[in-house]
């Protein structure tokens, strides 16, 4: 057992992982020590007794990152169409809804991408880049020029052909906010 933990220790301390946390050696006591042993076991058997591989935490943790990065969408696009429209217009409300904003995928190489909605129109999608765009003039005005843009969520991400699969369509919008495309592949109910 002790060849495992220090094997484990040993491996997380040659790729920096306390880095960011170091641990002072006068500070070792044989009770921290323990304390953080068992706190790693039980912390690894809620995961084994959910039933949860290491494929699947991870996308637990990639839709916890997608979900940050949409509410921050969500605020920074809403507080900029309510300066450029007013706060009591109708267009407001759309933006306030978390499902009429794309969401962002990171590729391979690192690269932030704009998946696009399949149910979204073309007015909606400038609309939404005015938004950003705004976002960033905001921003800019208030941080002056030490922001650069590279470091703008709004301005990183780049338009791709992905469509996103399975998402949500958000109800009771405008109808000029939906693509004619994706209303006649709705069954028509009676």
């Amino acid at each position: 057992m002790i060849q495992l933990i220090s094997k484990h220790w040993t491996y997380a301390n040659s790729t920096g992982a306390f880095s960011t946390y170091p641990i002072d050696p006068k500070d070792e006591t044989a009770e921290k020590l323990t304390g953080v042993i068992t706190r790693w076991f039980i912390g690894r058997r809620c995961i084994i007794k959910k039933g949860k591989s290491e494929v699947q935490v991870a996308k637990e943790k990639l839709l916890h990152k997608k979900g940050r990065w949409r509410s921050n969408l969500v605020a920074r696009q809403t507080t900029s169409i309510k300066s450029l429209v007013g706060s009591n217009a109708p267009l407001v409300q759309i933006f306030e809804e978390s499902g009429c904003h794309s969401d962002t995928e990171e590729s391979s190489s690192g690269k932030m991408l704009q998946l696009k909605l399949p149910w979204q129109t073309d007015v909606f999608i400038k609309l939404c880049e005015l938004a950003d765009s705004r976002t960033a003039e905001q921003i800019h005005q208030e941080a002056g020029h030490h922001f650069p843009d590279s470091k703008l969520f709004e301005k990183k991400r780049r338009n791709t052909d992905k469509i996103e699969k399975g998402a949500m369509v958000p109800m009771d919008l405008p109808l000029d906010c939906y693509n004619t495309k994706f209303l006649d592949t709705l069954s028509e109910q009676g």
